[in-house]
């Protein structure tokens, strides 16, 4: 009977496919976070899958991988920017091939001005597994909490 029970419980205490992929997918965040951080081009737009949106206030939508290299690259050449995201929220579906993130952002730059000019706000970025287990950035917004 002891035997049993431990068996029982060995078998509830396995993580489920959603609970590994969220570790994987809270990792490829990470990366994709820090090559904003860095205004690591590359490393950005590598980020997205070949269908990937980039969907940024006051700019027409990205819809390939061109036109989201083009608006990251303009968002990085923007003097003295800074980007700092930090997840909140991390879910991966029961399937484990698609997720989401979203918590807050920090950027700052220099404005036209001269000054130092800063934003907060939310944004979420939807993600799929992709074959052989990369996760990749199928839609990423975001919005301020700025007026």
């Amino acid at each position: 009977m002891t035997f049993i029970a431990l068996l029982a419980l060995a078998a509830s205490a396995s993580p489920t496919v959603a609970q590994v992929e969220a570790g994987h997918l809270r990792a490829a965040d990470r990366s994709y976070s820090a090559a904003l951080a860095k205004r690591d081009l590359n490393a950005a737009a590598g980020a997205f899958a070949a269908d990937g949106r980039f969907f940024a206030p006051n700019f027409p939508a990205a819809t390939t991988r061109a036109a989201i290299r083009k608006q990251l690259g303009g968002m990085f050449a923007v003097p003295g920017m800074n980007i700092n995201c930090v997840a909140g929220l991390i879910q991966v579906a029961k399937s484990g091939d698609v997720g989401f993130t979203s918590g807050r952002y920090t950027t700052s730059w220099t404005s036209e001005a001269g000054k130092p000019a800063i934003e907060h706000g939310n944004y979420v970025t939807v993600w799929k597994r992709e074959p052989g287990g990369t996760w990749k950035v199928v839609l990423d917004t975001f919005a301020s909490d700025d007026p």
